[in-house]
């Protein structure tokens, strides 16, 4: 029976062989055939564990390697999936002892490795019950043997055990179990480290012995100090490979070091030095082979990620990254000369060094607090721009790439030398070299596109030598202009259209290069929309010109179908700009367009998101018209964004026996097909959105479909995927409870109904005490509750920081509704609590996973907290959720605030960053106002900082300082500290930010309503009223305006001087409501009415005789429409 088995089994194995080699000559599979043999497999052979003879019996006996290699991976599939579910203990004893003849009588180290794997398996689920004696026997005698090869095996095969993920992510329990072994294990891994003949003995040893390290209990001290006496030897290991230059156990040996260098115990330290100035100096050093080199680049960037603290406690960042500076001007071509290769091949042995050097910057300015990287690295590249030295230009070049790489991670900190940062970049692009200027272009599209107001505000100096570069690095010059025109308003945009359409229109009509048309439609994209309405006069020649760029044939080439989707959101772009009147004559022919681009199918999926793009915005423009093709259209969206994850591989279950290098290809088509499918799904969750937000009742039919594919993604495997749907879903509700509300009050959508600033459609507390609609009930509690357990589970601080910014939206919306649940409304306050204090889950690195092994030590709270950009950023989102909801709950929010007052001053007392700092006292000054009488007991506690914050140099930090004083000093007594207040807010009205002048006038207003006797009120209304009307914050319009009106009506002399001033104000206001609350409106028009009337003569006179009658007349008009109900005031 057996050999019936065997003899079938061999004749699958030959037929797939023959296949193989049919398909390798014809250039394509024959999939019926590999299907059928698959099946067989399947069925007879991969079923039971009793076929693991039949796979070892060809193994040993048949004459094909190919063969014997398909049975090798048969016998371990077949191991890895009957194991656990055979029941048979002699069947087992039989495989068992069957594989470890095997290991010693298979003469191919390859096949060895195969069967080494399958006793792993088994190994790693019974040795650490005792069930296999046999197997430790006769590794230990291996791991003894004067044959070089069965050492090596011996550490393979425990190298198995302990490395292969799937077994450790499968076996998690038989792993732990396993912990008996681990003294043995490492004292073998100790001795291979000396092995005399075999290199790779030696690296499989290390590879053990950082496995061990990385899962090691510190809690077992004999362990512990077994590893850490080996380590020096291992270290030594480690340097001994890489030198001798095999780049394959380079490879392995580097791996290992980073689980090596996380070792969380201090001891270690030294050794961690050592080790990290070793891995530099191979990746600086050009003698070394260029994949090792890679290698050790790829190992130093995983370290912020696993010992983060540890690098910036011994000080290394700023060595590590000066010393691998140099590698990014390195020179990488074989001839000397300028080369401009892109890294399109990313394999080990040809990504350039210089790139990686560039790559690891990237990773740590995004991973690491920007202190550390950007003013060193700025320093140590300035100079390399002043060299103008015509054989120095690759120094030029790696500065402006340097710059490239730091702005992600070091946005904030690049904002506060922009001035500096833009020098650079301005040098570079008038360089002598054109290699340099075009990385200049490349850094200038950057930061243009991450500092847009800074960029805006230096347009003059950079538009005309972007203009100048169009003849001559043409691609890159684009690019560049594409960015600056999206940072710039309407009207400095228009300031250029005229050249920029001449130069656009020739570039387009002459040049054949297709990747410059792209960047020139692109550029023309960002024109239109940045001048919208001013385009009008362009665009009957501008569609023209773009119809003869579109291409809807499933057979266009991939790269003409790039410059056709250019040329679609080019056409969206108009369509949105110049409104729909203007659009008319070609919405019907662009209507059509769009709807053949959108039957493309799924391989042209870009030009489906450009099409489905276009659909929106001609929805949004001609509502009616769109409506017949919605249903089509909202079918293939939701069909892109239900696609599977995984490509359908039709191929047979078969190993295959590929060349290593067609794997690594394989793996990165499929990890770009990945993140294509989740860019598809991200995609359109958004258009979604934005169908419903412009068509709101039309597109109701389609909400229950749409909302449903969306929830679907919340728990999706990629982040963007899931934070696209986080908005998605808080989208809909947002949308839904707007047409909700707007048919309740029969509000047409373009009513032109005055609306005030602020202006709520709910009431402030709990229980929810405005009228809402069950469907939106229902809806919130879905929302909420998925969102909830999506938080419950997630660890991305991306996906978490967008939750937060969409639950503080969405409050704002729709009000304490959304967190009228007890339960959710703590589960809320305990995520954002567990934020604050930096222990939520989506805050855990690996570093501090292995920290949490090690005896705790006590924090202290003078320590300083030195957090990267995006930390900051999510830390930011968290508090800012707490104002909404304060401003939700009012009164019903002193429940939550003795939970989160002491951890927020406990964080801005230990922050370094002064944007953190001004965030904590913003976010304070709203809750107290929100909780009123009950902030009294916090206000105690928190005011020295907030006052100290007022003489603060810091930009962003006095603004908020002064508006969170103005509310503590309306709701507690600091008088004793007026002085210092008042001195503290006179430089205020005076600064450079806007911002922070208008917190001054509504601080100082605030200041006078409660204790007027202690303000020098003549000085302060005199510089407060030459900075109004207030200019961005506008909820400070309020304390502002209340403040005039009492002076009035308390006749001060100050004020009564004032009055052609202040009714200048009033008047601006009046024709400006929706810079005012409706409070703040009513109080205006009572203080006009009590003039205007009987009262306060003297005053109506000042008006009479000193007040433009224009400004007179809007008085009249509006105290006559109040007085008559007009709608306005109500």
């Amino acid at each position: 029976m057996v050999d019936e088995s065997v003899s079938e089994l061999n004749n699958i194995l030959e037929q797939i062989e023959r296949s193989t080699v049919q398909m390798r000559e014809d250039g394509r599979p024959d999939v019926t055939t590999f299907n059928k043999l698959n099946d067989t497999l399947k069925e007879k052979f991969y079923t039971q564990l009793s076929t693991a003879i039949a796979f070892s019996h060809i193994m040993v006996n048949t004459q094909s390697v190919h063969v014997r290699t398909q049975a090798a991976l048969g016998l371990k599939k077949v191991v890895q999936q009957n194991w656990q579910s055979e029941q048979s203990l002699a069947v087992k004893d039989q495989v068992k002892a069957k594989l470890l003849e095997l290991l010693i009588q298979v003469p191919d180290r390859k096949l060895k490795e195969y069967v080494a794997e399958a006793i792993s398996i088994i190994a790693a689920q019974e040795c650490g019950a005792g069930k296999w004696p046999e197997f430790m026997n006769q590794i230990g005698s291996m791991a003894q043997s004067s044959d070089p090869v069965q050492r090596e095996m011996a550490m393979f095969t425990l190298n198995e055990m302990f490395t292969d993920p799937m077994l450790f992510i499968k076996e998690m329990e038989a792993q732990e179990d396993l912990a008996p072994l681990v003294p043995h294990v490492l004292e073998a891994a100790a001795q291979a480290l000396s092995d005399p003949d075999n290199e790779r003995t030696r690296a499989i040893a290390v590879q053990i012995i950082g496995a061990i390290v990385r899962r090691a209990e510190s809690g077992d001290a004999a362990l512990k100090s077994a590893y850490e006496a080996v380590l020096p030897a291992t270290l030594a290991e480690v340097q001994r490979t890489v030198q001798g230059g095999d780049v394959a156990l380079s490879s392995k040996v580097l791996d290992s070091l980073t689980s090596i260098l996380c070792l969380s115990t201090s001891s270690f330290d030294a050794h961690f030095t050592s080790a990290l100035e070793f891995l530099v100096k191979v990746a600086a050093e050009p003698h070394f082979d260029r994949a090792i080199r890679n290698n050790a680049f790829f190992t130093l960037m995983k370290l912020p990620e696993c010992c983060k603290s540890k690098l910036l406690k011994l000080n290394l960042v700023e060595p590590i990254i000066k010393k691998i500076l140099p590698v990014c001007a390195e020179q990488s071509s074989e001839d000397g000369q300028e080369d401009e290769e892109d890294d399109d091949d990313m394999s080990l042995d040809n990504l350039k060094p210089s790139t990686s050097a560039l790559d690891l910057i990237n990773t740590y300015a995004v991973e690491l607090p920007p202190k550390h990287i950007f003013l060193p690295l700025m320093e140590a590249i300035h100079p390399w721009m002043t060299n103008q030295d015509p054989n120095s230009w690759r120094w030029r070049k790696a500065c402006m790439e340097v710059i490239q790489r730091l702005t992600e991670g070091t946005m904030e900190k690049m904002r506060k030398y922009f001035k500096e940062v833009l020098e650079m970049i301005v040098a570079g692009l008038r360089d002598s070299n054109r290699i340099v200027r075009k990385s200049a272009c490349d850094a200038l599209a950057l930061i243009a596109q991450y500092l847009d107001e800074e960029t805006r505000a230096e347009h003059k100096q950079i538009m005309p030598i972007l203009f100048d570069l169009l003849g001559d690095v043409e691609s890159e010059a684009l690019s560049a202009m594409e960015s600056v025109f999206d940072a710039l308003t309407d009207k400095e945009a228009v300031t250029y259209m005229t050249h920029s359409m001449d130069i656009l229109t020739q570039i387009l009509q002459r040049t054949s290069e297709n990747s410059v048309k792209t960047s020139a439609l692109k550029v023309l994209c960002s024109l239109v929309t940045a001048t919208r309405a001013e385009f009008v006069q362009y665009t009957d020649s501008t569609m023209q010109l773009l119809q003869g760029f579109i291409h809807v044939d499933p057979k266009t080439p991939a790269e003409i179908m790039v410059v056709s989707n250019a040329a679609l959101d080019c056409i969206t772009g108009i369509c949105e700009a110049v409104g729909a009147e203007n659009f008319k004559p070609y919405a019907p022919t662009v209507l059509e367009l769009a709807m053949k681009t959108v039957q493309l199918g799924d391989e042209e999926a870009d030009a489906r998101k450009s099409a489905f793009s276009l659909f929106a915005v001609l929805a949004s423009l001609y509502p009616d018209e769109i409506t017949p093709y919605l249903e089509t259209i909202v079918k293939e969206i939701i069909k892109a964004g239900s696609s599977s994850d995984w490509e359908d591989h039709t191929s047979a279950d078969v190993a295959l026996d590929n060349d290593e290098d067609d794997d690594d290809d394989w793996g990165e088509e499929f990890l770009r097909a990945r993140m294509r499918i989740a860019a598809e799904k991200e995609f359109a969750i958004e258009v979604l959105s934005d169908l419903f937000a412009v068509l709101e009742i039309k597109f109701l039919p389609y909400v229950e479909s749409s909302f449903e594919m969306i929830k679907s993604l919340a728990y999706h495997a990629e982040e963007i995927v899931r934070a696209a749907a986080a908005s998605g879903m808080f989208n809909f509700l947002r949308i839904a409870y707007d047409v909700s509300q707007n048919q309740k009050s029969q509000k047409p959508k373009d009513s032109k109904e005055t609306e005030f600033f602020n202006e709520k459609g709910w009431t402030q507390g709990l229980p929810v005490s405005y009228d809402v609609d069950g469907t939106i009930k229902t809806m919130t509690k879905v929302v909420m509750d998925q969102a909830l357990d999506v938080l419950g589970e997630e660890d991305d601080a991306m996906v978490a920081e967008k939750y937060f910014d969409d639950f503080g939206v969405t409050c704002n919306k729709i009000g304490p509704l959304l967190v009228a649940d007890e339960k959710q409304l703590k589960l809320i306050t305990d995520y954002v609590l567990a934020t604050i204090e930096s222990r939520a889950t989506w805050q855990k690195s690996i570093d501090e996973d292995r920290n949490e092994t090690v005896p705790a030590k006590k924090p202290n709270p003078d320590d300083l907290k030195e957090l990267t950009e995006a930390e900051s950023k999510l830390l930011q989102s968290a508090i800012h959720l707490l104002s909404y909801l304060a401003e939700c709950l009012g009164e019903n929010f002193k429940s939550i605030a003795p939970m989160v007052v002491e951890p927020l001053m406990k964080y801005y007392r230990t922050t370094e960053e002064p944007a953190d700092k001004g965030v904590v006292l913003g976010c304070l000054g709203e809750m107290f106002a929100a909780i009123g009488k009950y902030a009294v007991p916090y206000i105690e506690v928190c005011h020295p900082e907030a006052i100290a914050a007022l003489s603060s140099k810091a930009d962003s930090l006095p603004s908020q300082a002064v508006y969170a004083v103005g509310v503590m000093a309306s709701l507690y007594d600091l008088s004793s500290h007026y002085p210092t207040i008042l001195a503290g807010l006179s430089p205020l009205f005076h600064v450079d930010y806007e911002n922070t002048i208008d917190n001054a006038c509504g601080a100082a207003s605030r200041l006078i309503l409660s204790r007027p006797d202690l303000v020098p009120i003549d000085e302060v209304l005199d510089v407060m009223l030459s900075k109004l009307p207030l200019k961005n914050d506008y909820l400070e319009n309020a304390p502002v305006l209340e403040c005039l009106c009492k002076l009035l009506a308390a006749k001060h002399e100050y004020a009564i001087k004032s009055v052609p001033r202040i009714i200048e104000i009033f008047v601006y206001y009046l024709q400006h409501k929706d810079e005012i609350t409706r409070s703040s409106y009513r109080l205006i028009i009572q203080t006009l009415g009590v003039i205007s009337g009987t009262g306060q003569p003297e005053i109506r006179k000042i008006i009479q005789e000193q007040v433009p009658a224009e400004q007179q007349q809007v008085i009249m008009t509006e105290l006559a429409s109040a007085t008559t109900g007009g709608s306005s005031s109500h």
